[in-house]
């Protein structure tokens, strides 16, 4: 576990980029550890496919897509 981290970093696996970090035990969690994953996947087409996943709620993951818009 990374304590006192300035940022979440990312690494290669499988062509996408991971993460998983423990968030601190402090009030705002009631004094519990919680898991995240976060998985980054570059698709076709100028998309990225971004997803959390959480230990929170019985391990939701939410995910989004995203587009680069050319200027």
């Amino acid at each position: 576990m990374i304590n006192n981290a300035d940022a979440i970093y990312l690494r290669p696996m499988n062509g996408k980029l991971v993460a998983s970090f423990v968030s601190p035990n402090f009030y705002a969690t009631h004094g519990m550890d919680f898991t995240y994953r976060i998985t980054s996947e570059l698709k076709g087409g100028n998309e990225m496919l971004f997803s959390v996943w959480c230990s929170i709620r019985g391990g939701e993951t939410e995910k989004a897509t995203y587009v680069k818009i050319n200027e």
